[in-house]
């Protein structure tokens, strides 16, 4: 089996931008950044497979958290990775929405969790919690192919954080029967709620009852001015 390369360099081997390349899991240590670190960078995937960063690692990164743009899964993912090819995927993110392939990332672990965001994106496109980091050292990782690596900038955490509003459950109202003017029963399965320029709708998989999933051939359509005015209005069938 292929042994994991470790181009071990001193900070002062390394010049800014970092021009980096590597076959199949490279890694190159940089120096240590605190256990519970706020930082941005950048990568540039030049040419290949792949490129990312490591934090929370141990001294040689042999076991570490990854972030990185990977072109062959077309995703930019974050993982907990050990000796090559060691790897649990801890979350995923279409890169196609991202800037080809060029990524700022800003990154905060800390308590457990790790989020990550790109670009100007307000909320976190990548987030996993419930971890425990292997160590305080830092690097970048290259996996056949060529890079360029910004240097590690500090941040203010500020912006990062935010109360997360959790909404209440109120009193249920029946506000549409698919049944009304059918001669048996039907039920409303799978469904969304719209708001369009003329007022709130509603569609929705529908049959007659009993349930049968598999004949279940109609969308249901219903109309209101607003979400807690009821009846709903039944409107011919969507589909």
């Amino acid at each position: 089996m292929p042994q994991l390369k470790l181009p071990v360099r001193p900070p002062s081997a390394l010049v800014k931008p970092f021009e980096l390349a590597g076959t199949l899991d490279t890694r190159y240590v940089y120096p240590e950044i605190s256990v519970s670190p706020s930082w941005s960078a950048s990568i540039e995937l030049k040419a290949g497979r792949a490129a990312g960063l490591l934090f929370w690692a141990d001294r040689e990164l042999k076991n570490a958290y990854s972030v990185r743009l990977d072109a062959r899964l077309g995703q930019l993912i974050l993982s907990r990775i050990g000796p090559w090819p060691q790897e649990e995927r801890l979350a995923t993110y279409p890169w196609s929405i991202l800037d080809g392939k060029k990524a700022k990332l800003s990154v905060q672990a800390s308590n457990g969790r790790i989020r990550v965001w790109s670009g100007n994106f307000k909320y976190a496109v990548l987030e996993a919690s419930g971890l425990k980091s292997f160590g305080s050292s830092a690097g970048f990782q290259v996996m056949d192919g060529e890079a360029t690596f910004s240097d590690y900038a500090r941040l203010d955490e500020s912006y990062m954080n935010f109360e997360p509003m959790i909404p209440k459950v109120g009193s249920y109202k029946h506000v549409f029967d698919q049944s009304v003017g059918e001669k048996e029963g039907w039920y409303v399965n799978d469904h969304c709620f719209f708001l369009g320029p003329e007022g709130w709708n509603l569609w929705g998989i529908t049959h007659a009852k009993p349930a049968n999933p598999m004949d279940e051939r109609h969308f249901a359509h219903a109309t209101s001015p607003s979400l807690d005015a009821v009846p709903w209005k039944k409107q011919p069938f969507a589909l």
